[in-house]
């Protein structure tokens, strides 16, 4: 063969290359394209100085602006918010000069401007990526207001979550303004090594379990981002540092912390953490992997290498699984994510359509079907389905599939590229709030029907009960006034014990009806002066102040919101059971004080004491400590006070010594 034909071979050799690289590169844009297009976060593209390349579909819908409207528009002038732009431009500025990404990989909270000129927060991550000598940037933006109103959402559940802290694995601990540690959850305590709560609450943890950088360098708390949380108000994640245990040995984790915010001022900081050992050999290993996989593609064109790095970085930060399905052939190109989504390992025979219809749930195999039979007649949109899919350890997971289908000039369907995205938590958490809705429906009827019950006992112990014990009462009466001293002794007190008891039932009776009341009573919420509430409650108490030689005294007390008359009916009660339960002399002092945004008022009282062990016992209805020859009364007093305290969102406790008094404490909300 002469030069001019082996010169022609390699020319075709090469446009053979050249067209071959053209297909991968044309169906790596189409997958990025559907990839971007299919995950939840937003993706901006950056050149190296700031200027917006392109955006994904998502970002579009986040910011009100169209690719092309943004594109050679610099990114920290047009989007981000003047607060935070500074830091932005000072963050790349230093990444340029110094090569320094520190701070680029982490995720941070910022304020992005929507086209409408309304403000967005969002969580961003900066990428950077090197491209045939030059830098570019993938911006991930994770819409924070879905995430911040499921978080507004379960918070009407806060009263619930105390055991629930204390039984997740997640470590979590709170700090004040000046580093002291103020709570530590049993995984905090286990994750570092302690055996108690006590042994870090009032310590500064930076000092102890922070002081050090994962490369043993040191860690200055002025340099600490979670005690700059607390100084700047605004939280931060990290994905990858490390907490040094008791014995001294570090312990790898992410961490969120969160500015405490109470009555518009910054009180320290709320830190949740992670132990990442096991995902940082997951993510070493995945490392390895992929540093083989770039030396295979190295051969690639420049814009190929990319648009496939590109590719990479967008499924790694939306944890998404890819798909392309061949129509023709029924073949199916499953990604490594998308098989560890159902937990089998990158090796797994998965090849072909049928695996996907073999892994379906039966009860979502028609639905699912018919799901792409409506998108093939429409040819047009977005194929959108949710299903359950099994797992290698043969559980269902819930995925969200979407895509979109390629057709030929018949509309005949050639092919489909695709994404899933595992939403197994959020089909758990939706079950599990239709279960507590549920509960709490069954719950609100119990309630319902225990306060009729209640309503039709009132009504029979008012209207039955009361007018024949009147009766009683009064014959009796009748009989101890008129034959007294005309019957012998065991007449007389066979009399005098009938009047006491009738009397006794009456007041039980009387008492019975006003605690059921409050059940049905509709309270009239009003500024109420609580030192004037005292001062009525005692002057009702008069005669017992008199005959037991007794003082009632006060601080200043506060304003509330509340319903006046039960606020003097609770004063009256808690005041007159400090008086009924004393020795000689008895003194009560009422005080109150602000904290974490409502009253605590303590009355104080120089009493016989209670027993520790029946410190809830005398909330109950009827409940006695003492007989009635010791001191009298009906044993509902303190029952009315924890109902009445109830309707107006607050508590009732007490805390005793026998011997040396008692001191009762109850809380009302700052403001109604």
């Amino acid at each position: 063969m002469n030069a001019a034909g082996r010169s022609e071979i390699a020319r075709l050799s090469q446009r053979d290359e050249v067209s071959r690289l053209k297909d991968e590169l044309d169906l790596a844009q189409r997958r990025l394209e559907v990839l971007t297009t299919g995950i939840r976060d937003a993706v901006v593209w950056v050149d190296g100085e700031g200027d917006i390349l392109g955006c994904s579909v998502q970002a579009e819908k986040l910011l009100g602006w169209s690719e092309v409207e943004l594109s050679g528009r610099s990114f920290a002038r047009h989007l981000i918010s003047p607060e935070h732009r500074s830091w932005h431009l000072a963050t790349l500025a230093t990444f340029r000069q110094t090569g320094d990404h520190t701070l680029l990989y982490r995720r941070f909270r910022r304020v992005l401007l929507h086209r409408d000129g309304s403000r967005r927060l969002v969580e961003l991550r900066i990428l950077p990526v090197e491209i045939d000598g030059e830098h570019e940037f993938t911006v991930l933006l994770h819409d924070s207001a879905r995430q911040a109103k499921r978080q507004t959402a379960t918070s009407n559940l806060g009263s619930q979550l105390s055991d629930v802290v204390h039984s997740i694995y997640e470590g979590i601990f709170s700090l004040d303004v000046h580093g002291v540690c103020t709570f530590a959850n049993t995984a905090c305590v286990r994750l570092l090594g302690y055996q108690s709560p006590s042994e870090l609450i009032g310590r500064k943890l930076h000092d102890i379990i922070h002081y050090c950088r994962a490369d043993g360098s040191n860690y200055p708390e002025s340099e600490c981002l979670i005690h700059e949380t607390s100084r700047s108000g605004i939280g931060v994640h990290v994905t990858d540092e490390v907490f040094f245990r008791r014995c001294g040995a570090a312990l790898p984790v992410e961490y969120w912390a969160y500015p405490v915010n109470s009555a518009g001022e910054l009180g320290g900081t709320v830190v949740s953490f992670v132990d990442i050992t096991e995902r940082k050999g997951l993510e070493q290993r995945q490392e390895n992997e992929n540093a083989h996989l770039e030396e295979m593609v190295s051969q690639w064109s420049v814009d190929l290498a990319a648009t496939q790095y590109r590719l990479e970085l967008a499924m790694h930060g939306g944890n998404v699984g890819l798909w392309d399905w061949n129509n023709e052939t029924n073949e199916v190109f499953y990604s490594d994510s998308y098989k560890k989504q159902l937990g089998y390992p990158p090796t797994a025979n998965w090849s072909h359509f049928d695996d996907w219809v073999e892994a379906l749930h039966p009860d979502d195999k028609e639905g699912a079907f018919q799901t792409i039979e409506e998108y093939y007649r429409r040819k047009s949109g977005e194929y959108v389905s949710v299903f359950r899919m099994k797992a290698r350890d043969g559980s269902y997971r819930w995925l969200l599939a979407r895509g979109k289908g390629q057709f030929d000039i018949d509309g005949k369907p050639l092919r489909m590229l695709g994404v899933h995205v595992d939403i197994t938590q959020e089909k758990q958490d939706e079950q599990e709030l239709q279960r507590l809705n549920i509960a709490l429906e069954a719950a609100n009827n119990e309630l319902q029907n225990r306060n009729i019950a209640l309503q039709q006992f009132a009504f029979v112990a008012s209207h039955d009960l009361q007018t024949p014990l009147r009766a009683i009462v009064g014959f009796a009466q009748f009989l101890q006034d008129d034959y007294r001293g005309r019957l012998d002794d065991t007449a007389d007190d066979y009399i005098e014990r009938i009047v006491g008891g009738a009397t006794r039932m009456q007041a039980m009776i009387h008492d019975l009806l006003e605690y059921s009341r409050l059940e049905r009573q509709e309270l009239s919420f009003q500024s109420v002066e609580m030192e004037n509430v005292v001062d009525d409650a005692i002057e009702l108490l008069q005669t017992a102040i008199q005959e037991s030689g007794g003082s009632v005294t006060h601080s200043d007390l506060p304003v509330i919101q509340g319903d006046r008359r039960q606020m003097v009916q609770l004063m009256q009660n808690v005041l007159g059971n400090s008086l009924k339960y004393c020795a000689e002399s008895p003194k009560v002092h009422v005080a109150a004080e602000l904290q974490n945004g409502e009253w605590l008022f303590s009355i104080q009282d120089n009493g016989i004491g209670i027993p520790e062990n029946q410190f809830e016992k005398i909330f109950d209805i009827f409940q006695r400590l003492h007989s009635r020859e010791q001191y009298p009364g009906t044993g509902i007093g303190l029952a009315v006070c924890k109902q009445i305290l109830a309707g107006h969102q607050g508590k009732i406790w007490v805390d005793s010594t026998l011997g040396k008094g008692s001191t009762f404490y109850f809380t009302l909300p700052e403001s109604s």
